[in-house]
């Protein structure tokens, strides 16, 4: 099964958009947001943002 990304050319398995996903809510926990805070996030329309290398 895959999942594709913010409608680009990108495909992702679902355990790698899984992992994906968890490093962006560790990456928020890191910055001191805790479970049940509501955030919202501002990216580009594109699943290069939601890799390691991004902002």
């Amino acid at each position: 099964m895959t999942a594709k990304v913010f409608a680009t050319e990108a495909v992702y398995s679902l355990p790698e958009f899984e992992q994906r996903a968890l490093a962006i809510a560790e990456a928020l926990r890191e910055r001191g947001v805790s479970d049940g805070t509501r955030v919202m996030l501002k990216a580009g329309n594109s699943a290069a943002m939601s890799g390691p290398s991004s902002p």
